[in-house]
């Protein structure tokens, strides 16, 4: 069903109103776009909402976005130091974009709730059909930008990963403005985004670092940390970049 304003789908997870997959037919300059983007790491920018649906309504999700996990080791490290710190067993989440569930797998198992948003129906439907008997799980398909849909002081923890990367940075502040009001006092995230702005590899938006701290300021949250590695340095976020790493993971709180 809609939400009251209209701008997103509340996805129904019971197995008997499960949807068999279908592929959503997409025009050809959206196909070409990610065949270059999958080739070149390059995309026009802006990286606007329209542009990243067009994307990844184009891309092949059968891999289940683990294209982008540098080894098995890299993600195990990730999901121990990163991701179990920072979301608590019995937690009520908010991941946004869960592309094919890479990580909604792992917060599935530290959750009481877990409410998965995400701009591409495509998604959904691989979340849907990984997911989708299990009762503390939802999905919601938004605009983008949109999280009216989740009440005021009713989620503990918010994770994404690989999905601010994309977004620009005026979208990015309305997210956090927005988390602000849906976090609990006490609440956290965690949100891996572009550290130094738009750059030819993976498609980066205009997002950075300081851009991040200005926002959460802005809106009553505090940076804890930004940490660009984990396992005591031995796992970098973006390890085949030959110049260093082009993200940064920021964690911040609401007091």
């Amino acid at each position: 069903m809609y939400s009251n304003d209209g701008n997103s789908l509340m996805i129904n997870m019971s197995p008997k109103a499960r949807k068999p997959w279908k592929p959503l037919q997409i025009s050809n300059e959206a196909a070409q776009a990610l065949v270059e983007f999958a080739k070149t790491g390059k995309l026009k920018w802006p990286n606007t909402v329209a542009k990243n649906l067009r994307g990844w309504s184009a891309w092949d999700w059968t891999k289940g976005g683990e294209e982008w996990t540098p080894s098995l080791e890299w993600k195990e490290a990730l999901v121990k130091d990163v991701l179990y710190p920072h979301i608590p067993v019995g937690s009520r989440v908010l991941e946004i974009g869960p592309g094919a569930g890479r990580w909604t797998e792992y917060l599935i198992k530290r959750s009481s709730h877990l409410t998965c948003v995400d701009l591409t129906p495509e998604c959904i439907r691989a979340c849907q059909e990984r997911f989708g008997e299990l009762k503390t799980v939802e999905f919601v398909l938004n605009d983008g930008r949109d999280l009216s849909f989740v009440p005021p002081l009713s989620i503990d923890r918010v994770w994404s990963f690989d999905v601010f990367v994309h977004i620009q940075s005026s979208d990015v502040e309305n997210y956090i403005r927005q988390l602000s009001t849906i976090l609990v006092k006490g609440g956290s995230g965690v949100i891996h985004h572009s550290k130094f702005g738009a750059q030819k590899w993976g498609w980066r938006s205009d997002m950075t670092a300081q851009k991040m701290v200005q926002y959460c300021d802005r809106y009553g949250l505090t940076i804890v940390k930004q940490l660009e590695s984990w396992g005591d340095g031995r796992f970098q976020i973006n390890p085949n970049m030959p110049k260093g790493n082009v993200d940064t993971i920021t964690i911040f709180e609401k007091h």
